[in-house]
């Protein structure tokens, strides 16, 4: 709940605040589809659940724009009560100036810039899905492997190869693709077409590889005897989880946010680390194996991890502690999760026996989407990142489907017979 100077009783406020104010409250309207008549007012009142659902960043006057935009991006609905306004001038001790207006405005832009871009940018040929896929189905041992290992838009690209787990790509240039497979970190480059492997034969099965956003040339990957991390874009390595009383570990994600932060996933649940894999503590999940960890690409102190049998578990404090819903996958194998990153609180699970299921609500409340897949034995899910309500799932032994209505249909995609064990869209790198 908001107090409005402009639905109250109000005299005297100089024209280019006046004015200023106008700009701020048609700003915020137009980028966050809301109709607000004052959008710099200090007369803010908040559930203490709404507050815990959003991260503050904000020193000085960008406060109000900040928490308008994260509780709209939230899916919070603002309710405004007249309020009256005396005003003040410096003399009197007023601190706003005009550069704090800017900065306003910047921060309304800013914190929906991915809104300005999908409408600005033809951004659907400037992206591709990547999957690591392998042919299992009516697979017999010592036979030809049928193309398996990396495919792009449903290409084959590169070497065959049984066992590719996870992926992830170099912000900094993203021909750059580095692939988790049985026999180590395997580099990609030239659309997929160039290979090599950056381990050597005394670490093998790794499950999970994240690139840091905040230093590229960092690499962290999990594997089954703990985790390791390479500073130099893979020329030389590093164990840190040493410390780690069980070692295997199926997920890592550096945190996009905090540089220095990692999580990670093993068979005793969700690990933090604030000091670049030193040291780690307990995060949440404490008794079950994590399979997957992923943060919002819309809010950044959003994180959510899946499990087996202990369903999902949402962290709304940056990931410095996950709780579970209890709702989804309890008892059952869930293997991977995604944020949407076109719609706040919508998130998407996969699993053996829940198949796919979606939350509108971040996570309070699942609707099973399994109409017209083969069986709910789903693998890997993504969101589309440009085309709105589009989905895809991989099902176990039978392929790719796709659906365009977020999961009430869905029809079949490609990769027959195969299970795909991750997928990611990669923009194209720029010449």
């Amino acid at each position: 709940m908001c107090g409005s100077r402009f639905r109250g009783q109000m005299s005297g406020m100089a024209w280019k605040n006046w004015l200023a104010n106008k700009i701020l409250k048609g700003a915020a309207n137009l980028l966050y589809r809301i109709r607000i008549t004052d959008e710099a007012t200090a007369y803010k009142a908040f559930r203490m659940s709404c507050l815990r659902k959003i991260s503050l960043t904000c020193r000085r006057f960008e406060f109000c724009p900040e928490v308008t935009a994260k509780l709209c991006r939230a899916g919070y609905a603002i309710h405004e009560v007249p309020i009256s306004y005396n005003p003040r001038g410096i003399a009197d001790g007023k601190k706003i100036r005009a550069r704090d207006g800017f900065e306003a405005l910047w921060t309304l832009v800013r914190y929906m810039f991915w809104v300005l871009l999908l409408a600005a940018l033809p951004l659907r040929a400037q992206t591709s899905l990547y999957a690591c896929m392998t042919v299992t189905k009516e697979y017999v041992v010592g036979a030809k492997l049928p193309p398996s290992g990396l495919f792009i838009d449903g290409r084959h690209a590169g070497f065959n190869h049984p066992f590719i787990f996870s992926l992830d790509y170099d912000p900094s240039d993203p021909s750059v693709v580095y692939l988790a497979a049985g026999n180590g970190l395997i580099r990609a480059s030239q659309n997929g077409e160039r290979w090599k492997i950056l381990t050597g034969g005394d670490v093998t099965e790794l499950r999970d590889v994240s690139v840091d956003r905040n230093d590229p040339a960092t690499i962290y990957f999990a594997h089954s005897h703990g985790i390791r991390v390479s500073r130099d874009r893979g020329a030389n390595w590093e164990e840190i989880g040493t410390t780690l009383h069980r070692k295997f570990t199926e997920a890592v994600r550096a945190d996009r946010r905090q540089a220095g932060t990692l999580l990670a996933g093993g068979e005793e649940g969700i690990f933090r680390s604030e000091d670049r894999g030193r040291t780690w503590r307990i995060a949440g999940a404490a008794g079950f194996q994590v399979t997957r960890i992923e943060q919002s690409p819309l809010e950044g102190c959003e994180w959510a991890a899946t499990t087996q049998s202990g369903g999902v578990f949402l962290s709304h404090d940056c990931a410095k502690t996950f709780e579970n819903t209890g709702r989804i996958g309890v008892g059952a194998t869930l293997y991977d999760l995604a944020f949407d990153p076109m719609v706040p609180n919508r998130v998407a699970v996969a699993g053996w026996g829940p198949g796919v299921a979606i939350s509108e609500d971040g996570g309070k409340t699942w609707q099973s989407r399994n109409a017209g897949l083969p069986a709910p034995e789903v693998v890997s899910v993504i969101f589309d990142p440009v085309v709105r309500g589009r989905i895809y799932a991989s099902v176990r032994d039978d392929g790719l489907y796709v659906s365009s209505d977020l999961g009430r249909r869905w029809s079949k995609q490609g990769l027959d017979g195969s299970v795909v064990n991750r997928m990611m869209f990669i923009p194209a790198a720029t010449p």
